[in-house]
């Protein structure tokens, strides 16, 4: 398990963010995905859990072993928590294989050609082993990050927004790819994601944060269809926000809805506009799979419900 107890961490007496994260834990062999806005603490709590930064308290536990922080060993990092580089970490003069190569050098060569023809196989990247650093597209990079991270075994894999330079279409063939990956190998994926979909369809198990605290974790169905926050329920895409008197007065029957910080709040596709019985003005309507959504303004409040 993955534990963390009290931990606090902030860059510097003169910003206002900090890190609180009193408690929070994770099984082994689970797909985790952390969510929240710009600025809410997703990548510093990385950065906490691989050792990369030294919390100014509390702690972090693998398997009952505490995680020492950047100022406790002599290259910060830890080896069985590996976090993905961002700057993808490849001299861009060397081929692929020869980066790989540069990251297992305690292996004899055999065993180093094995391993890095096998995630490259398993990400599916086989085809550049060859080809320079230099020649490769934002995603490429991304991929063979990850399979340099991959090489270094480690026993939980942290990822920061790790489909940011792919395309929508080799995104949504990879994502299902990766999944069956980390299930095959049981391996502990703690993922940071920008877009809630993704981090649906990669994850089990979602947190959220804001202002460096989590303010809720559950299920990925769970909090897709029940969050016990307004700030979960914007994160998962389009909502529209109403008081309770205007979910009265807009509607032939109301939404039956828990009210979240006094708010009563829908997707689009809750509502229809045959429901709508104040006088509305359309003001675009929208093309989605299934029904069209039509955005529409009622007494200066804009809403978005389905056609």
């Amino acid at each position: 398990m993955l534990e963390v107890r009290n931990l606090q961490y902030q860059y510097s007496d003169e910003t206002e963010f900090a890190l609180d994260v009193p408690s929070w834990s994770c099984s082994e062999g689970a797909r985790v995905a952390i969510v929240g806005r710009s600025g809410s603490g997703k990548t510093t709590f990385l950065k906490c859990l691989a050792g990369l930064l030294q919390p100014g308290e509390g702690e972090i536990l693998w398997r009952d072993e505490r995680v020492k922080g950047a100022e406790e060993r002599l290259v910060p990092g830890n080896d069985k928590i590996k976090l993905v580089r961002q700057d993808f970490g490849q001299d861009p003069h060397m081929k692929v294989v020869e980066n790989l190569r540069k990251y297992i050098l305690s292996h004899d060569d055999d065993a180093r050609a094995d391993r890095i023809k096998k995630w490259l196989n398993e990400l599916e990247i086989s085809n550049l082993e060859q080809r320079k650093a230099k020649h490769l597209s934002g995603g490429q990079l991304q991929r063979v990050a990850l399979a340099q991270t991959l090489l270094a075994e480690p026993e939980v894999l942290l990822m920061d927004e790790p489909f940011s330079n792919l395309d929508p279409v080799h995104k949504h063939d990879f994502i299902p790819a990766l999944r069956e990956l980390f299930a095959k190998e049981k391996m502990t994926t703690i993922s940071v994601m920008h877009d809630p979909v993704d981090a649906l369809r990669i994850a089990d198990q979602i947190v959220v944060f804001q202002d460096g605290q989590i303010i809720e974790s559950g299920t990925s169905e769970e909090i897709f269809r029940n969050p016990k926050n307004l700030e979960t329920a914007r994160l998962f895409g389009l909502i529209s926000v109403l008081s309770v008197e205007q979910n009265n007065a807009f509607f032939n029957h109301p939404l039956d809805k828990v009210v979240l910080d006094k708010k009563v709040w829908f997707r689009p596709n809750e509502v229809v506009l045959s429901n709508v019985k104040a006088k509305y003005t359309v003001q675009r309507k929208l093309p989605m799979p299934g029904a069209n959504w039509i955005e529409i303004e009622i007494d200066g409040k804009l809403i978005v419900v389905s056609e």
